[in-house]
């Protein structure tokens, strides 16, 4: 056997050969035997020695293993045990227990929410119900109407040919033999004909009230007697549990939906029924209204939301190479498709980051803007004097967020039918400067109807009777003051009036 160091490697190498002879043993020694050192020393000769004493006596046979400790054997049946599931100790205890009844109790809550929000839908058993009772009593009905009223209307046909052709016969002169002869036959044949048919009708009559008893025998027959022989035997609650049980029935007959089965009226419905705003709606509508093809579709930027005033929103991309102004155009059509007056109906493209020339956001108010009650205006709240310089708070929009406008350096024209609020709006902008005490109001009320007149006391110079020559006086009085003013700009060296100025 040949050992080899396992230490640092060093110049020369000593090997260490140990050699066994088979039969020979070791002389005998009395001196107690000493226990092999630990691998791993001081020196690398101490290893080197611990390692040869070691292979020494297993080569011997002297070296014993431990004995293994003896394991118990159990006398098991594999075969013994059944079906049934393996349940831990601490299932069976008053905390398992406990715990079982919380995962039911959880488990029945929510399965009894989810019933509760399928009621309002077409799975709610209500519903199918309804559908349930529709289709058995359809199937009560049958299609033998259809024949029965094609054989009636034959019949009628029949019957008025039958008495054109006898008053044909009846009228016809006696002198006039051939003719009154072939009258005569054809009022004969047209009245066989006549009574074959009324025949027929009331066979199919007949036949039609038999198969209707029938079925309605077979259909209405078992809730019947389910609720007779219940309250035959329980009273009140046996006549309930039949009723039940009807129900239940004809909740089965109507699970599944069947777009056939649904109502003409309800084909198209729209967010003026109520329905929520949804991605396929949009897309319906944006196709009734010619906005987008029929094989088009709308991109969703923002899903429909409902917001806390019941206005539906949303952000949409129109398909390629559709501008969002042809959309804008059509807001009277997609009005209509979604059931809602124009005035209803806001599209706006969307700005700042992001916008495309494809990107709108529609918004559809829940009622009909600017019907309520006008609530008093921002300016009325000011404890302090007015910037006219600033954005004027003109009022809400059609979303009911407020809207500010700047006035310095701009003109306006504010236009509307009479009642639409023309008035108002041009005060709320004259309150505005009537409130800042840099400006100096110069008013003429071309129409004379006293709209202005709260603000006379605060002019300068005040027009209010309609009076051509008096205006005239205005605008010369107003031209000469341009002029004096355009001169002190002009000794100022300034182009334009500023708000430091």
């Amino acid at each position: 056997m040949t050992e080899m160091p396992t230490g640092p490697r060093h110049e020369s190498t000593d090997l260490a050969t140990v050699t066994y002879v088979h039969g020979a043993g070791p002389a005998t020694d009395t001196s107690p035997e000493t226990a092999a050192p630990a691998l791993g020393g001081m020196t690398e000769t101490t290893d080197r020695a611990a390692v040869v004493e070691s292979a020494r006596r297993v080569l011997e046979g002297t070296v014993t293993p431990a004995p293994a400790e003896e394991v118990e054997k159990l006398d098991l049946d594999l075969d013994a045990f059944d079906d049934r599931p393996l349940i831990p100790a601490w299932a069976k205890t008053p905390e398992g227990w406990a715990m079982y009844a919380g995962v039911l109790y959880r488990s029945r809550l929510r399965a009894y929410r989810r019933w509760v929000r399928r009621q309002r839908t077409d799975r709610g058993h209500v519903a199918q119900f309804k559908r349930g009772a529709r289709r058995v009593q359809d199937w009560v009905v049958g299609f033998e109407g259809v024949q029965t009223q094609a054989l009636a209307h034959q019949a009628y046909i029949a019957a008025k040919e039958a008495r054109a052709a006898a008053k044909t016969a009846r009228l016809t002169p006696a002198l006039m033999k051939n003719k009154k002869e072939v009258a005569v036959r054809e009022a004969d044949r047209t009245q066989t004909v006549a009574m074959q048919a009324v025949n027929a009708h009331k066979q199919a009559k007949k036949y039609r009230r038999k198969l209707r008893a029938l079925r309605a025998g077979a259909a209405y027959g078992p809730p019947l007697a389910a609720i007779g022989s219940g309250y035959a035997t329980a009273g009140g609650l046996g006549a309930t549990a039949g009723a039940l049980a009807t129900f239940a029935g004809g909740a089965v007959a109507g699970r599944h939906t069947i777009t056939e089965e649904t109502d003409w009226s309800a084909d198209w419905r729209s967010l003026g029924d109520g329905d929520p705003m949804t991605a396929p709606m949009l897309d319906e509508v944006f196709r009734r209204a010619k906005v987008i093809g029929s094989d088009e579709s709308l991109h969703m930027v923002q899903m429909p939301m409902l917001d806390a005033r019941g206005a539906w929103s949303a952000v949409i991309d129109l398909p390629p190479g559709i501008p969002a102004k042809k959309a804008m155009r059509a807001i009277s059509e997609i009005a209509s498709a979604l059931g809602v007056e124009d005035a209803q109906v806001s599209m706006t493209k969307t700005k700042g980051k992001g916008a495309r020339s494809g990107r709108l956001e529609i918004y559809v108010a829940k009622e009909l803007p600017f019907t309520e009650g006008a609530e008093p205006g921002p300016l009325l709240a000011l404890e302090a004097a007015a910037n006219f310089w600033g954005r004027i708070a003109i009022g809400p929009d059609v979303r009911g967020l407020p809207i500010s406008i700047s006035v310095v350096e701009r003109s306006g024209l504010i236009g509307g039918e009479p009642g639409a609020g023309k008035s108002a709006s041009g005060n709320v902008i004259l309150l505005a400067a009537a409130l800042d005490p840099r400006v100096i109001l110069w008013l003429a009320d071309g129409k004379g109807g006293g709209d202005l007149e709260p603000f006379e006391e605060l002019c300068e110079w005040f027009e209010g009777d309609a009076d051509p020559e008096a205006f005239h006086e205005m605008l010369k009085a107003a031209v000469a003051d341009m002029k004096a003013r355009y001169a002190l700009l002009k000794k100022l060296g300034k182009r334009k009036v500023t708000e430091e100025l």
